[in-house]
C-alpha cells in the first residue's frame, strides 16, 4: 500500500516537473526580449545583481542558439502531439502548451522590438515589458503546480451552424477543458 502511494506520487511530482521544466524555453525566450528592461530599470540593487549574475546567462545562451532551441522545440512538438513517448496526456498537454505560450512570447518580443524606442525606453514600455515577463514565466508555472488545466471558452458546433443559420438563436458558450479540445478527433493527444 505505501509502495503503491509513493510510486503514484513520484508519477505525479515527475509528470508536473516535466511539464513544468517544458516552461524553460518560454523563460528563455522571455530573458532574451524582456529580462534586461523588468531588472534593469529597477533602483533596487538585488534585482540588479540578480538579473546580471542568474538571468542574464538564460538569455545570452538563447540568443546564442536560437535556431538550435528552435529545432529542439520543434521535436518535442511533434514527439508529444504523436504520442511516441509514454507521456500522460496531461504532460504531453502541458508540454505543448509550454511550446505555443514560447511562440507568444516570441512574438510579443517581436512586437516590442518594432516599437518606436521613446515608447520602450517610457514608463509605458517598462510596464508592457515587465507585464510580457512575467505573464510568459510565472503564471504558467503556477498552474502547473497546483496541477490544474485552464478553461476555454467555445461554442459548439451545432449551435455554431444554428448561429449562421438563424438569428433567432444564440450560441450557448460552454466550459470545457483544454485537454478535451485536444482529442484524438482532432488529431493531437490519442
Amino acid at each position: 500500500m505505501a509502495r503503491k502511494n509513493l510510486r503514484q506520487v513520484l508519477v505525479t511530482v515527475l509528470e508536473r516537473g516535466l511539464s513544468v521544466g517544458a516552461f524553460i524555453f518560454s523563460f528563455m525566450e522571455s530573458c532574451y526580449y524582456f529580462g534586461q528592461q523588468t531588472f534593469m530599470t529597477s533602483d533596487v540593487p538585488v534585482l540588479n545583481n540578480f538579473y546580471i549574475n542568474n538571468i542574464d546567462k538564460f538569455g545570452v545562451v538563447y540568443g546564442q542558439n536560437l535556431l538550435i532551441i528552435f529545432g529542439v522545440m520543434i521535436g518535442i512538438f511533434n514527439v508529444c502531439s504523436r504520442g511516441m513517448l509514454p507521456l500522460s496526456k496531461f504532460a504531453r498537454f502541458n508540454i505543448i502548451q509550454a511550446i505555443l505560450v514560447n511562440i507568444l512570447c516570441s512574438v510579443e518580443g517581436q512586437i516590442y522590438v518594432a516599437l518606436p524606442l521613446i515608447i520602450r525606453q517610457s514608463t509605458l514600455g517598462t510596464i508592457i515589458c515587465t507585464g510580457s515577463f512575467f505573464s510568459c514565466c510565472i503564471n504558467n508555472f503556477l498552474l502547473l503546480i497546483f496541477g490544474s488545466t485552464r478553461q476555454v471558452s467555445c461554442y459548439t458546433y451545432r449551435n455554431r451552424c444554428s448561429f449562421f443559420t438563424s438569428s433567432k438563436t444564440s450560441p450557448s458558450i460552454i466550459k470545457i477543458p483544454y485537454s478535451l479540445v485536444l482529442n484524438k478527433d482532432a488529431g493531437f493527444l490519442s
